[in-house]
C-alpha cells in the first residue's frame, strides 16, 4: 500500500517551492521515434524508452534483448555504446542525471509499496509527462517527472553506484573520448595528455569499466560512424574524417564491431535511418487513454 501522506508532503513543499520562485530549471526532453535505427551513447542522462508499437532490439557488439508493446527499459549514464533497431513507434524520456538526483525526495524511501505495480506507475509517470508536455502544462510535467524519478529509485532500476567510474582520471578519459572521437586516439595519447603511465591507465579503465580503453575508443568511433554513413548520400570517404590512417584500419575496426563490411551494414539499414515523428492528435488521444489504463491497473 502506498503511503500518501509521504507522497503528499513532498508535493505540498514542492508547490511552495514554485510558489516562491525557488524552482531550479528541470533537464528533461523527449522523442517520438519511428521505425529507426538509434544510435544511444551518454554520460549525463538517463534514458527511458517506452514502446509504444512494434518492438525494438537492443546490441551491443551483440544482441542484448527485444523489448515489445508497452515494455519499457533504461539505459544509463556511462553505459558503453549501444545500437537500439526499432520497428515500430517508441518513446525515448532523457532526463539529466543532476536533475535525476536533485529531485529523488527523501520520504519516498519509506513508502510501503507493491513491487508488481511499480512498473505500471513507471509507464503512467513517463505517459503523463509527455502529456502534460504536450498540453504545454510544465508545473505538472514537472510533478510526473520527479514521481517517474521515484518510482525509477523504489523498483532498483537505477543503480547509483555503477552510474560513473569511481575514478576521477576515469571520468575525465571518458569526457575527451567522447569530444574528441574523431582523432586518432590511442592509450599513449590519452596516457600522455593525462600524465599517466601507459600501462596504469589501461589497467584502471579496464578494472573501472569492464572494457579495455582501445575497445572502448573503437565502440566509440564505429558507433558515431555507422550513424553518419546512414544519413549520407556519400558514404565512402567519411572513415577518413574519423583519424584512421587507411581503409583497411577503418574496415578491419568496422568489421569487429559489426560482424559485417560497411557496405553490408548500409544495405541492412540504410531504410530505417532515425526520425524524429511529429505529435498527431490521434496519438495524444492514445497516450491519454493508455496512462488512465496504467493508473486503473
Amino acid at each position: 500500500m502506498v503511503n500518501y501522506l509521504a507522497i503528499v508532503s513532498d508535493m505540498i513543499g514542492l508547490a511552495q517551492y514554485y510558489e516562491e520562485g525557488k524552482r531550479d530549471t528541470m533537464d528533461y526532453n523527449y522523442q517520438i521515434h519511428n521505425a529507426d535505427i538509434n544510435i544511444n551513447e551518454s554520460f549525463n542522462t538517463i534514458s527511458i524508452f517506452f514502446v509504444l508499437t512494434g518492438s525494438v532490439t537492443l546490441y551491443d557488439k551483440a544482441y542484448l534483448g527485444s523489448y515489445h508493446k508497452h515494455e519499457f527499459f533504461l539505459i544509463q549514464p556511462y553505459s558503453a555504446p549501444k545500437l537500439l533497431i526499432n520497428s515500430g513507434k517508441v518513446i525515448a524520456l532523457n532526463i539529466n542525471k543532476l536533475s535525476f538526483n536533485r529531485f529523488s525526495l527523501f520520504n519516498w524511501d519509506n513508502l510501503e509499496l507493491d513491487q508488481s505495480k511499480i512498473d505500471n506507475f513507471i509507464k503512467k509517470e513517463l505517459l503523463d509527462t509527455i502529456i502534460s508536455i504536450y498540453e504545454k502544462d510544465y508545473f505538472n510535467a514537472d510533478i510526473s517527472i520527479i514521481r517517474l524519478i521515484n518510482f525509477i529509485r523504489l523498483g532498483n532500476y537505477y543503480r547509483e553506484h555503477n552510474l560513473e567510474a569511481s575514478n576521477p582520471l576515469i571520468n575525465n578519459v571518458l569526457i575527451y573520448i567522447n569530444e574528441h572521437y574523431k582523432e586518432n586516439l590511442t592509450l599513449a595519447t590519452i596516457a600522455e595528455k593525462f600524465y599517466v603511465n601507459s600501462s596504469y591507465l589501461s589497467r584502471v579503465f579496464s578494472e573501472t569499466m569492464n572494457i579495455s580503453l582501445i575497445k572502448y575508443i573503437r565502440k566509440v568511433k564505429i558507433y558515431r560512424l555507422a550513424v553518419e554513413i546512414l544519413s549520407s548520400n556519400n558514404h565512402k570517404d567519411i572513415w577518413k574524417s574519423y583519424g584512421y590512417k587507411s581503409y583497411s584500419t577503418y574496415l578491419k575496426n568496422f568489421q569487429r564491431v559489426f560482424s559485417i563490411s560497411p557496405e553490408a551494414f548500409i544495405d541492412n539499414h540504410k531504410g530505417t535511418t532515425a526520425k524524429n515523428i511529429g505529435f498527431p492528435s490521434e496519438l495524444y488521444s492514445y497516450l491519454k487513454n493508455l496512462a488512465k489504463h496504467f493508473s486503473n491497473n
